[in-house]
């Protein structure tokens, strides 16, 4: 019978490629499989760059080098202190591989790195490539279903070109890399240290743009899954009376995540908490079975509603709540959110503007990146009535454009 030991290189290597996180268990049971990438190492990492665009990498390291610290053995023991300072050692390092304005950022010599940071790579590489594949194609359906919207823009193909992959890829790693600097479960990290985290994003509207577009799309997918949790548990086949089998917990989940006063605000702080947690808490809740993640709901969302951390809150509910950290005094773990979200819905109070931008994906569309021809207002937020007046935040000369 022939093994995989006995395939043929070539084979083999394309193998290895689908195996991201498994790499090295098959590495381990087959040592013709680490021959193998001993000798194709180059091989094996032009196809990595080419399948997750050559110009995203430098922000891939990044977040690559904070999954790596995170899988230490012994990093869940460490006080938050120590994991702060190892968070901070990786980002001092990596700073020049982070956002960069510039178009032509250096590429970082990926041939030099372990068979364990490739890995790590190859895994949130294909993290990210899944979301921003979805998301990319549902904010084209969107943007096709408007065309007389503003920033509506023609196609030929629903296919991204090069610049849009590396734009939504570079967005997704940057985003996986906040949440992995700053959050740790519902333990908020560098807590209002607003410089590093806005060092993240550079004070760059359109940047800022895209990692709240990627953000805000990835909530959504979690609002949807939470909703197929909840009906899930409103009938499940073999109950002959779903109310009679549901145990208290149950019944309180059923009862807070549909409740019309307090129930939102735990929802949505539920959904925050999701979003923290990087990329990979989304990809992987995306492939358990309904029984598994209805498991896994059940549990995360009682634990995180009888946790003694402050609600965080990504979009105002009522009135008189205020974005961010739900506490005496409050603040805004998310950089640049509570300016962004605050000239659209404060000053003008049309939700619908945000709501419209990132369902479009309206900054990744940009033709003009690397030209810096906008201000530092969010020009992605601008609107224009059909009476000919505008509506959005204006530049700083006062004027729309």
């Amino acid at each position: 019978m022939t093994g995989i030991q006995d395939l043929p290189s070539e084979l083999l290597l394309q193998i290895m490629e689908h195996c991201s996180s498994d790499l090295l268990s098959l590495t381990k049971a087959y040592p013709t499989a680490l021959n193998t990438f001993s000798e194709k190492r180059k091989a094996f990492v032009a196809r990595m760059s080419a399948r997750f665009g050559d110009l995203a990498l430098p922000s891939l390291v990044r977040a690559a080098r904070l999954h790596h610290i995170r899988r230490q053995p012994d990093f869940e023991t460490l006080h938050f202190i120590a994991i702060e300072a190892k968070i901070t050692e990786v980002c001092n390092l990596t700073k020049d591989t982070s956002f960069q304005k510039r178009p032509d950022a250096t590429l970082p010599d990926l041939n030099g790195y372990s068979l364990l940071a490739l890995s790590i790579m190859w895994e949130l590489g294909e993290d990210a490539k899944r979301i921003t594949d979805m998301y990319s194609q549902q904010a084209l359906a969107a943007m096709a279903r408007a065309p007389d919207e503003e920033f509506y823009t023609p196609r030929q193909s629903a296919k991204l070109t090069l610049d849009e992959r590396k734009s939504f890829m570079t967005a997704a790693f940057i985003f996986d890399s906040y949440c992995l600097a700053f959050f740790h479960g519902p333990r908020l990290l560098f807590r209002r240290n607003e410089h590093f985290r806005e060092s993240f994003l550079r004070g760059d509207p359109t940047a800022i743009g895209r990692f709240y577009c990627i953000m805000f799309y990835i909530v959504q997918k979690h609002r949807e899954l939470l909703a197929f949790v909840i009906e899930h548990m409103k009938v499940v086949p073999g109950r002959s009376s779903a109310h009679k089998a549901r145990s208290i917990e149950e019944e309180y989940f059923l009862r807070m995540a549909e409740d019309d006063y307090e129930g939102p605000e735990m929802v949505l702080n539920y959904l925050q908490f999701l979003a923290s947690q990087g990329l990979n808490m989304l990809t992987t809740l995306q492939k358990m079975s309904i029984d598994e993640l209805t498991s896994f709901t059940l549990t995360t969302f009682l634990r995180i509603d009888s946790s003694d951390r402050p609600f965080v809150l990504i979009s105002r509910l009522h009135d008189h709540m205020s974005l961010g950290t739900q506490e005496i005094d409050g603040w805004m773990p998310w950089a640049y959110l509570d300016v962004l979200l605050d000239d659209t819905w404060k000053d003008h109070d049309e939700e619908e503007i945000w709501e419209d931008t990132w369902s479009r994906a309206i900054p990744f569309w940009d033709p003009t990146e690397g030209e810096d021809p906008y201000s530092p207002f969010y020009w992605f937020l601008e609107r224009r009535s059909q009476a000919g007046k505008t509506t959005g935040p204006l530049h700083k000369d006062g004027l729309y454009n």
